[in-house]
């Protein structure tokens, strides 16, 4: 159950680092 948790916080980093460098990169 942990190793879900830890899984899920990593994918919601990913999610949350990809929609601030995103933008960046279009406007580029």
């Amino acid at each position: 159950m942990q190793k879900f948790v830890v899984v899920a916080l990593t994918i919601g980093m990913l999610y949350h680092t990809i929609h601030i460098y995103l933008p960046n990169l279009i406007a580029i």
